[in-house]
């Protein structure tokens, strides 16, 4: 996949509506509309691989046979038989993975997930989907990923548009502390702290509708998964920002717990931190900014 997609880290773009879909679709003979076909479709090869985690294939392995299954449901599939793309896809992807399964000695006679494992004297049957299945809503799991989506467009513009102090005061209260003591740390008013807030929020509306733009190199980027949360700081910005971070972490007075599960690694011309899912990583990119406003 192109690079593009790491602005956004692990994370991808949102699904394609409609209109886009129909045009890629007419346009599919088109390297780049078929890449475009399949990069917005890999969160549904990401839900379906998940499905089968325990059926001993790795997680990568699911999912380069899941991309495989949609790039064939992609060439394959006809508007006219009036099928949704989605659920077309959904079979292929899954079709897949089971004849990749079939290839396993355990498995060899599996026709679908609804086969019949075991049948006890009641009459209650076991399905093979019940071992392997995620039992998750599928809609709530897309709309799970679409509020991430729009939670890490609308954190990225923010922190690359809000005044300093705006930042600060964002990250804080993302961190779960309370407006008065925002106030306190900072030494100013909460009656002030009150109106930032407001004001930010109101900007955020307007940054949550507008668009990403994948080649443009953000100063900061903030990605939320289900998992973590990526911090990237461009690093031709700032000097010696490596530096600056190590002295920071030596530093900073932080629970061990969160300074322990923090990484660094770097990717395109971005130092990338990786966070635990906690709120408290939002004080940590609090903090952190505030000190490489001070010794950049």
């Amino acid at each position: 996949m192109n690079d593009k997609y790491f602005y956004f880290g692990d994370h991808l773009p949102q699904v394609l509506t409609r209109e886009e879909e129909k045009a890629l679709l007419e346009d599919r003979e088109n390297p780049k509309a078929m890449e475009e076909l399949v990069t917005r479709n890999l969160r549904l090869v990401i839900h379906i691989s998940k499905k089968f985690q325990l059926t001993g294939i790795s997680n990568s392995e699911l999912f380069s046979i899941g991309v495989l299954g949609l790039i064939k449901g992609l060439k394959t599939y006809r508007p006219e038989k009036k099928t949704q793309l989605t659920t077309y896809i959904s079979k292929c992807i899954e079709n897949e993975i089971l004849m990749s399964l079939r290839k396993e000695k355990k498995w060899k006679n599996l026709d679908s997930l609804n086969e019949i494992l075991q049948e006890d004297s009641t009459g209650q049957k076991l399905h093979l989907e019940d071992l392997v299945m995620d039992k998750s809503d599928d809609k709530r799991f897309i709309e799970r990923l679409e509020t991430l989506d729009v939670l890490s467009k609308t954190l990225t513009i923010a922190l690359n548009k809000l005044k300093d102090k705006e930042k600060i005061i964002l990250l804080l209260n993302l961190s779960g502390k309370k407006q008065k003591e925002i106030a306190k740390e900072l030494k100013i008013s909460q009656s002030y702290v009150s109106r930032v807030l407001l004001d930010i929020y109101q900007k955020n509306k307007e940054y949550s509708s507008k668009s990403i733009n994948y080649y443009k190199k953000y100063r900061y980027i903030l990605i939320c998964t289900e998992e973590k949360y990526e911090f990237g700081i461009l690093m031709k910005d700032f000097l010696n920002i490596k530096m600056n971070i190590s002295n920071f972490l030596k530093n900073i007075n932080m629970n061990e717990k969160i300074i322990n599960k923090i990484s660094f690694k770097e990717k395109d011309g971005y130092l990338i931190i990786t966070l635990p899912k906690v709120e408290d990583s939002f004080s940590f990119i609090s903090n952190l900014l505030v000190w490489i406003s001070h010794n950049n």
